[in-house]
Protein backbone atom coordinates (compact mmCIF):
# COMPACT_ATOMS: atom_id res chain seq x y z
CA UNK A 1 0.00 0.00 0.00
CA UNK A 2 1.37 3.34 -1.05
CA UNK A 3 0.72 6.50 0.85
CA UNK A 4 -0.10 9.67 -1.05
CA UNK A 5 1.33 12.64 0.68
CA UNK A 6 0.49 15.25 -1.90
CA UNK A 7 -1.85 18.18 -1.32
CA UNK A 8 -5.51 17.61 -1.66
CA UNK A 9 -5.76 19.84 -4.75
CA UNK A 10 -3.40 17.64 -6.64
CA UNK A 11 -5.12 14.58 -5.36
CA UNK A 12 -8.42 16.01 -6.61
CA UNK A 13 -7.02 16.44 -9.98
CA UNK A 14 -5.90 12.86 -10.08
CA UNK A 15 -9.04 11.50 -8.58
CA UNK A 16 -10.95 12.50 -11.58
CA UNK A 17 -8.80 10.24 -13.60
CA UNK A 18 -9.68 7.29 -11.42
CA UNK A 19 -13.37 8.01 -11.29
CA UNK A 20 -13.68 9.22 -7.65
CA UNK A 21 -14.94 12.72 -8.36
CA UNK A 22 -16.19 15.03 -11.12
CA UNK A 23 -13.80 16.50 -13.60
CA UNK A 24 -12.56 20.02 -13.19
CA UNK A 25 -13.84 20.65 -16.56
CA UNK A 26 -17.38 19.93 -15.48
CA UNK A 27 -17.33 22.44 -12.68
CA UNK A 28 -19.30 25.52 -13.32
CA UNK A 29 -17.27 28.52 -14.28
CA UNK A 30 -16.90 31.34 -11.91
CA UNK A 31 -17.02 29.07 -8.70
CA UNK A 32 -14.06 28.12 -6.37
CA UNK A 33 -13.16 24.56 -5.49
CA UNK A 34 -13.46 23.78 -1.71
CA UNK A 35 -10.56 21.69 -0.33
CA UNK A 36 -11.70 18.62 1.74
CA UNK A 37 -9.98 16.07 4.17
CA UNK A 38 -10.30 12.58 3.05
CA UNK A 39 -10.64 9.50 5.25
CA UNK A 40 -7.36 8.19 4.07
CA UNK A 41 -5.55 11.24 5.37
CA UNK A 42 -7.08 10.84 8.85
CA UNK A 43 -6.36 7.19 8.89
CA UNK A 44 -2.78 7.81 7.83
CA UNK A 45 -2.28 10.39 10.60
CA UNK A 46 -3.66 7.98 13.21
CA UNK A 47 -1.43 5.17 12.06
CA UNK A 48 1.63 7.42 12.13
CA UNK A 49 0.77 8.69 15.59
CA UNK A 50 0.31 5.14 16.83
CA UNK A 51 3.60 4.02 15.36
CA UNK A 52 5.54 6.99 16.68
CA UNK A 53 3.99 6.64 20.19
CA UNK A 54 4.85 2.96 20.30
CA UNK A 55 8.41 3.64 19.18
CA UNK A 56 8.77 6.33 21.93
CA UNK A 57 7.35 4.05 24.60
CA UNK A 58 9.62 1.23 23.52
CA UNK A 59 12.65 3.54 23.58
CA UNK A 60 11.69 4.81 27.08
CA UNK A 61 11.27 1.32 28.46
CA UNK A 62 14.41 0.09 26.75
CA UNK A 63 16.86 2.89 27.48
CA UNK A 64 15.57 5.66 29.75
CA UNK A 65 13.73 3.69 32.48
CA UNK A 66 16.63 1.29 33.31
CA UNK A 67 19.05 4.19 33.63
CA UNK A 68 16.71 6.07 35.99
CA UNK A 69 16.14 2.94 38.05
CA UNK A 70 19.89 2.39 38.37
CA UNK A 71 20.36 5.99 39.47
CA UNK A 72 17.69 5.58 42.22
CA UNK A 73 18.85 2.18 43.47
CA UNK A 74 22.54 3.04 43.68
CA UNK A 75 22.14 5.60 46.59
CA UNK A 76 19.78 3.24 48.41
CA UNK A 77 22.26 0.42 47.93
CA UNK A 78 25.09 2.61 49.24
CA UNK A 79 23.00 3.63 52.27
CA UNK A 80 22.16 0.01 53.06
CA UNK A 81 25.80 -0.98 52.82
CA UNK A 82 26.85 1.90 55.09
CA UNK A 83 24.14 1.01 57.61
CA UNK A 84 25.22 -2.61 57.53
CA UNK A 85 28.83 -1.60 58.00
CA UNK A 86 27.96 0.69 60.92
CA UNK A 87 25.87 -2.05 62.50
CA UNK A 88 28.79 -4.43 62.21
CA UNK A 89 31.15 -1.87 63.80
CA UNK A 90 28.68 -1.19 66.64
CA UNK A 91 28.27 -4.91 67.25
CA UNK A 92 32.04 -5.26 67.37
CA UNK A 93 32.29 -2.44 69.89
CA UNK A 94 29.51 -3.97 72.00
CA UNK A 95 31.29 -7.30 71.94
CA UNK A 96 34.54 -5.61 72.97
CA UNK A 97 32.83 -3.79 75.84
CA UNK A 98 31.14 -7.01 76.97
CA UNK A 99 34.51 -8.75 76.99
CA UNK A 100 36.08 -5.92 79.00
CA UNK A 101 33.15 -6.01 81.43
CA UNK A 102 33.64 -9.74 81.91
CA UNK A 103 37.32 -9.17 82.58
CA UNK A 104 36.55 -6.41 85.09
CA UNK A 105 33.99 -8.58 86.85
CA UNK A 106 36.47 -11.42 87.10
CA UNK A 107 39.06 -9.04 88.59
CA UNK A 108 36.54 -7.75 91.12
CA UNK A 109 35.64 -11.29 92.10
CA UNK A 110 39.33 -12.12 92.43
CA UNK A 111 39.84 -9.31 95.00
CA UNK A 112 39.89 -10.85 98.51
CA UNK A 113 36.82 -9.91 100.50
CA UNK A 114 37.52 -7.83 103.64
CA UNK A 115 36.78 -9.25 107.03
CA UNK A 116 33.62 -7.95 108.72
CA UNK A 117 34.15 -4.69 110.66
CA UNK A 118 34.68 -5.05 114.39
CA UNK A 119 32.02 -4.07 116.86
CA UNK A 120 32.74 -0.45 117.80
CA UNK A 121 29.94 -0.01 120.31
CA UNK A 122 32.27 -0.66 123.30
CA UNK A 123 34.69 1.88 121.86
CA UNK A 124 31.88 4.42 121.51
CA UNK A 125 30.84 3.88 125.12
CA UNK A 126 34.44 4.34 126.26
CA UNK A 127 34.73 7.55 124.23
CA UNK A 128 31.53 8.88 125.78
CA UNK A 129 32.91 8.04 129.22
CA UNK A 130 36.11 9.91 128.36
CA UNK A 131 34.06 12.94 127.27
CA UNK A 132 32.13 12.90 130.54
CA UNK A 133 35.35 12.64 132.54
CA UNK A 134 36.90 15.49 130.55
CA UNK A 135 33.93 17.72 131.33
CA UNK A 136 34.17 16.80 135.01
CA UNK A 137 37.89 17.57 135.04
CA UNK A 138 37.25 20.94 133.38
CA UNK A 139 34.56 21.82 135.92
CA UNK A 140 36.84 20.69 138.76
CA UNK A 141 39.65 22.84 137.39
CA UNK A 142 37.33 25.85 137.32
CA UNK A 143 36.35 25.16 140.92
CA UNK A 144 39.97 24.83 142.00
CA UNK A 145 41.10 28.02 140.30
CA UNK A 146 40.01 30.13 143.26
CA UNK A 147 41.96 28.04 145.82
CA UNK A 148 45.34 29.79 145.37
CA UNK A 149 43.68 33.18 145.84
CA UNK A 150 41.77 31.95 148.87
CA UNK A 151 44.91 30.43 150.36
CA UNK A 152 46.76 33.72 149.88
CA UNK A 153 43.88 35.60 151.42
CA UNK A 154 43.65 33.23 154.36
CA UNK A 155 47.43 33.43 154.81
CA UNK A 156 47.24 37.20 155.03
CA UNK A 157 44.37 37.01 157.50
CA UNK A 158 46.27 34.45 159.59
CA UNK A 159 49.31 36.71 159.55
CA UNK A 160 47.17 39.67 160.67
CA UNK A 161 45.55 37.57 163.37
CA UNK A 162 48.94 36.32 164.54
CA UNK A 163 50.22 39.88 164.78
CA UNK A 164 47.16 40.90 166.79
CA UNK A 165 47.56 37.95 169.13
CA UNK A 166 51.19 38.86 169.64
CA UNK A 167 50.17 42.42 170.44
CA UNK A 168 47.60 41.11 172.91
CA UNK A 169 50.18 38.85 174.53
CA UNK A 170 52.55 41.78 174.85
CA UNK A 171 49.78 43.87 176.40
CA UNK A 172 48.92 41.11 178.85
CA UNK A 173 52.60 40.69 179.74
CA UNK A 174 52.90 44.41 180.43
CA UNK A 175 49.75 44.28 182.56
CA UNK A 176 51.11 41.36 184.54
CA UNK A 177 54.32 43.28 185.12
CA UNK A 178 52.35 46.30 186.28
CA UNK A 179 50.26 44.10 188.57
CA UNK A 180 53.34 42.53 190.10
CA UNK A 181 54.87 45.97 190.65
CA UNK A 182 51.75 47.21 192.40
CA UNK A 183 51.61 44.16 194.62
CA UNK A 184 55.22 44.67 195.61
CA UNK A 185 54.65 48.32 196.40
CA UNK A 186 51.59 47.46 198.48
CA UNK A 187 53.47 44.85 200.45
CA UNK A 188 56.20 47.37 201.33
CA UNK A 189 53.75 49.83 202.90
CA UNK A 190 54.16 48.95 206.57
CA UNK A 191 52.61 52.08 208.07
CA UNK A 192 49.13 51.49 206.65
CA UNK A 193 46.46 49.34 208.38
CA UNK A 194 46.46 45.72 207.48
CA UNK A 195 42.84 45.83 206.27
CA UNK A 196 43.61 48.67 203.88
CA UNK A 197 46.75 47.01 202.68
CA UNK A 198 44.81 43.81 202.11
CA UNK A 199 42.08 45.68 200.29
CA UNK A 200 44.32 47.47 197.79
CA UNK A 201 45.83 44.40 196.17
CA UNK A 202 42.32 42.99 195.79
CA UNK A 203 41.06 46.12 194.07
CA UNK A 204 44.15 46.37 191.92
CA UNK A 205 43.91 42.69 191.08
CA UNK A 206 40.23 43.06 190.13
CA UNK A 207 40.92 46.10 187.99
CA UNK A 208 43.87 44.46 186.31
CA UNK A 209 41.93 41.27 185.73
CA UNK A 210 39.09 43.25 184.14
CA UNK A 211 41.47 45.06 181.85
CA UNK A 212 43.11 41.79 180.86
CA UNK A 213 39.74 40.24 180.07
CA UNK A 214 38.73 43.28 178.02
CA UNK A 215 41.93 43.18 176.01
CA UNK A 216 41.56 39.43 175.49
CA UNK A 217 37.95 39.67 174.30
CA UNK A 218 38.82 42.53 171.97
CA UNK A 219 41.59 40.42 170.45
CA UNK A 220 39.19 37.52 170.01
CA UNK A 221 36.48 39.69 168.43
CA UNK A 222 38.80 41.45 165.99
CA UNK A 223 39.14 38.74 163.27
CA UNK A 224 35.37 38.17 163.09
CA UNK A 225 34.66 41.90 163.13
CA UNK A 226 37.08 42.45 160.25
CA UNK A 227 35.40 39.71 158.23
CA UNK A 228 32.00 41.21 159.01
CA UNK A 229 33.12 44.65 157.82
CA UNK A 230 34.43 43.08 154.59
CA UNK A 231 30.98 41.45 154.11
CA UNK A 232 32.47 37.99 154.45
CA UNK A 233 29.44 36.96 156.43
CA UNK A 234 29.82 33.20 156.15
CA UNK A 235 33.37 33.25 157.53
CA UNK A 236 32.36 35.75 160.21
CA UNK A 237 29.43 33.55 161.23
CA UNK A 238 31.75 30.57 161.74
CA UNK A 239 34.19 32.72 163.74
CA UNK A 240 31.52 34.07 166.10
CA UNK A 241 29.90 30.64 166.54
CA UNK A 242 33.23 29.40 167.86
CA UNK A 243 33.41 32.41 170.19
CA UNK A 244 29.95 31.62 171.63
CA UNK A 245 31.48 28.40 172.98
CA UNK A 246 34.66 30.14 174.16
CA UNK A 247 33.03 33.29 175.64
CA UNK A 248 29.34 32.47 176.19
CA UNK A 249 29.00 35.15 178.91
CA UNK A 250 29.71 38.07 176.53
CA UNK A 251 26.62 39.60 174.88
CA UNK A 252 28.65 41.06 171.99
CA UNK A 253 29.67 37.60 170.81
CA UNK A 254 26.01 36.54 170.55
CA UNK A 255 24.98 39.78 168.83
CA UNK A 256 27.71 39.47 166.20
CA UNK A 257 26.92 35.78 165.70
CA UNK A 258 23.26 36.66 165.05
CA UNK A 259 24.09 39.48 162.62
CA UNK A 260 26.64 37.42 160.65
CA UNK A 261 24.28 34.45 160.35
CA UNK A 262 21.38 36.63 159.23
CA UNK A 263 23.40 38.22 156.42
CA UNK A 264 25.03 34.91 155.44
CA UNK A 265 21.78 32.91 155.15
CA UNK A 266 19.16 35.62 154.62
CA UNK A 267 17.12 33.96 157.39
CA UNK A 268 16.40 36.32 160.27
CA UNK A 269 14.18 33.92 162.18
CA UNK A 270 14.83 30.61 163.90
CA UNK A 271 18.50 30.19 164.81
CA UNK A 272 19.31 33.86 164.13
CA UNK A 273 16.60 34.97 166.55
CA UNK A 274 17.82 32.47 169.14
CA UNK A 275 21.35 33.89 168.96
CA UNK A 276 20.25 37.51 169.40
CA UNK A 277 17.98 36.48 172.30
CA UNK A 278 20.97 34.96 174.08
CA UNK A 279 22.76 38.26 173.60
CA UNK A 280 19.81 40.12 175.11
CA UNK A 281 19.94 37.81 178.15
CA UNK A 282 23.65 38.51 178.66
CA UNK A 283 23.11 42.25 178.27
CA UNK A 284 20.37 42.09 180.91
CA UNK A 285 22.87 40.33 183.17
CA UNK A 286 25.35 43.14 182.57
CA UNK A 287 28.06 41.14 180.84
CA UNK A 288 29.52 43.33 179.60
CA UNK A 289 28.07 46.69 180.69
CA UNK A 290 25.90 48.56 178.20
CA UNK A 291 28.51 51.31 177.43
CA UNK A 292 31.01 48.68 176.28
CA UNK A 293 28.39 47.10 174.03
CA UNK A 294 27.49 50.53 172.62
CA UNK A 295 31.17 51.21 171.91
CA UNK A 296 31.57 47.88 170.09
CA UNK A 297 28.55 48.40 167.80
CA UNK A 298 28.81 52.17 167.23
CA UNK A 299 30.09 51.57 163.69
CA UNK A 300 26.94 49.70 162.54
CA UNK A 301 24.72 51.31 159.90
CA UNK A 302 21.25 50.64 158.60
CA UNK A 303 22.73 48.40 155.89
CA UNK A 304 24.77 46.37 158.40
CA UNK A 305 21.86 45.65 160.81
CA UNK A 306 21.91 48.59 163.21
CA UNK A 307 18.10 48.99 163.32
CA UNK A 308 17.49 45.25 163.63
CA UNK A 309 19.93 44.90 166.57
CA UNK A 310 18.58 48.03 168.26
CA UNK A 311 15.08 46.53 168.19
CA UNK A 312 16.21 43.54 170.25
CA UNK A 313 18.51 45.55 172.53
CA UNK A 314 15.59 47.74 173.55
CA UNK A 315 14.16 44.67 175.24
CA UNK A 316 17.20 44.45 177.48
CA UNK A 317 16.99 48.20 178.22
CA UNK A 318 13.31 47.92 179.08
CA UNK A 319 13.94 44.94 181.33
CA UNK A 320 16.73 46.84 183.14
CA UNK A 321 14.45 49.84 183.72
CA UNK A 322 11.73 47.62 185.14
CA UNK A 323 14.24 45.95 187.47
CA UNK A 324 15.38 49.33 188.83
CA UNK A 325 11.76 50.38 189.53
Amino acid sequence: MKLDLRPSSVKGERSSNFGYGASSESAPSGSRATPGVSFSTVLLSAVLSLLLGGVGAWAYQKYVAPRMANQETEPARDSAQQAKQRTAEFSARVDGLAEKLDQLQSRVEAIPKPSPPPDIEPLKSKLSSVDVLSKKVDSLSERLDFLPKKIDKDSKEIADLTAKIEDAQKTMASLRSELSARRDSTTNRGNEPASRVAMKPTEAGATTSGREDEVAIEALLTPGVDQFKKKQYKEASEEFNNLTRLKPEDARVWYYAALARGFATGDWKGETERLVTRGVEREKAGTPPKPEIDETFKGLTHETGKDWLSFYRRRATAAGAQAKQ
